[in-house]
């Protein structure tokens, strides 16, 4: 059968074992730090290119009153920003902090307030000495959304409000397959108070993915969004076991260093937001970090094995540790910045179990549906499926988010960061997160939401009169629809 609609959750038992974490494989800061935040380039916004800041600024004749405001575009994410300024300020006072707005950035004020036209989000920045101000994102590409609300409630310490174009971010208690699969996003911003400075331009860059980690030492609930996190793998709470309070361990200094270590390491990860009780939304996963006693007591053989590397994880994806702060999940299974300690130290706790490499070699697959995916052959369509003479695309009735068209031996896309574009990939579109699925598409071409994501710019090649391709639609990322083989006409 070569159109498989979405995979139902029963099949994901397998991932809950060791759920939602990096394992199982995606402040305090005051209102100028908005200024030191950085997004890897993305798509700009459609149609449009940012604005010079200075062409909005109107004559000293059309004075409405009041403080005023600040216009700039955000040289980073090339966000067209605009600060507003409450009638606490004076406008001498609103002139001189818009000369500064972010550091060596001179915005340029206004004596009119804000657009609300092209809302993206409003951050209502906490009050200093002065009275409130509040930042205004406008354009129009929703893959914006989720940074400028991680932007504002991580590093400004704001409150957001999302406008019309990404009123359906999932919430805090959102799960994987109930709201859209939130795509990674890389975030740089200043330490936290009291922290030493960041390790890339004096800033710290995390990486929003369950995969992704801060830098080591401090914590992922700082830096990145655990709510996005959470929509990237299922999580669901569970009792984990308990260290027995007269434990000899726990009188070992050079084991509980180990084992805070190791705890440290997680904390700095995405599996945290699962796996950690303080930041889990209804409660840790199975084992977690802030368990008492010995946390590690929790993990079950099987995520042992899967943490050691003797059991496969591939399907769940991973950063190389030069793009994740030196964290490495691919010669470990839990991410660590210092692969060779990680390894000795689990492997002398499988021996301390009594679980053998043989034993621990057995464990399945870790993936779940992703591992069927990582493996799943085609078949030819039997259902009209594929691309016609006018480049329409039919993989049948449903709004999918994801549309690839693959060479025919290219392995099937699986998950972000480095399972989702595979070789072979000949084109592929998405719509984001907060973007309604799409039912029709035509090669080549985006229209609507549509974002064309490969190849990064300009027109797919044209299909061969003849020759086999593959298509591959997906409801979401890991809800695949249809994935088969059609010749080109």
């Amino acid at each position: 059968m070569n159109r498989t609609f979405a995979l139902a959750l029963v099949g994901l038992v397998a991932l809950l074992t060791v759920s939602c974490s990096g394992s199982d494989s995606s402040r305090d800061a005051g209102p100028d730090a908005l200024a030191d935040v950085a997004e890897d380039p993305g798509p700009g916004d459609p149609g449009e290119p940012p604005a010079d800041p200075g062409t909005d600024t109107v004559e000293p004749d059309a004075d409405p009153g009041g403080p005023g405001s600040c216009r700039f575009l955000e040289p980073a994410t090339d966000v067209r920003m605009c600060m507003h300024y409450e009638n606490g300020w004076t406008r001498d006072e609103a002139r001189a902090d818009c000369e500064a707005v972010q550091p060596g950035v001179v915005g340029t004020w206004d004596p009119l307030p804000c657009p609300d036209d092209e809302v993206l989000g409003t951050c209502r920045l906490p009050a200093g000495d002065q009275a409130l101000r509040e930042w205004i994102a406008t354009g129009r590409d929703p893959t914006r959304c989720n940074p400028l609300r991680t932007l504002c409630l991580l590093s400004a310490s704001g409150t957001f409000q999302a406008g019309p174009l990404c009123q359906t971010l999932g919430g805090p208690l959102a799960a994987w397959g109930s709201v859209p699969f939130v795509q990674p996003y890389r975030l740089c911003v200043p330490a936290r108070d009291g922290e030493a400075p960041g390790q890339t331009d004096g800033k710290v860059c995390t990486w929003t993915l369950i995969s992704g980690c801060t830098e080591d030492g401090r914590r992922f609930q700082d830096y990145g969004y655990c709510p996005d996190v959470i929509t990237q793998r299922p999580y669901s709470p569970r009792a984990a076991t308990t260290t027995a309070s007269g434990d000899p361990r726990l009188q070992d200094e050079a084991y509980m260093a180990e084992v805070n270590w190791m705890a440290r390491q997680v904390d700095a990860c995405g599996c945290t937001c699962c796996h950690k009780a303080e930041v889990a939304p209804r409660g840790p996963a199975g084992w977690h970090i802030d368990a008492p006693g010995i946390w590690l007591d929790g993990l079950p053989d099987s995520g042992l094995a899967l943490f050691a590397a003797f059991a496969d994880s591939r399907a769940l994806g991973a950063f190389p540790p030069e793009a994740n702060n030196g964290f490495d999940r691919t010669n470990v299974g839990i991410p660590s910045t210092d692969v060779t300690r990680m390894k000795a130290f689990l492997e002398a706790e499988m021996v301390r179990r009594g679980l053998s490499e043989e034993d621990a070699r057995k464990v399945p697959p870790f993936g779940g549906p992703l591992v069927e995916q990582f493996t799943f052959a085609p078949e030819p369509c039997d259902g009209g499926e594929g691309v016609a003479a006018d480049g329409a695309i039919y993989w049948g009735d449903v709004g999918v988010r994801y549309l690839y068209i693959l060479e025919p031996d290219a392995q099937g896309p699986v998950v972000p960061p480095n399972l989702d574009l595979p070789e072979g990939t000949i084109w592929r579109i998405e719509v984001s997160n907060v973007s309604p699925a799409f039912e029709t598409a035509t090669y080549g071409e985006v229209s609507g939401d549509q974002v064309q994501v490969f190849p990064p710019t300009g027109s797919p090649r044209d299909l061969e009169s003849g020759s086999p391709y593959y298509l591959y639609a997906l409801i979401d990322v890991g809800f695949p629809v249809t994935r088969c083989l059609f010749t080109a006409p």
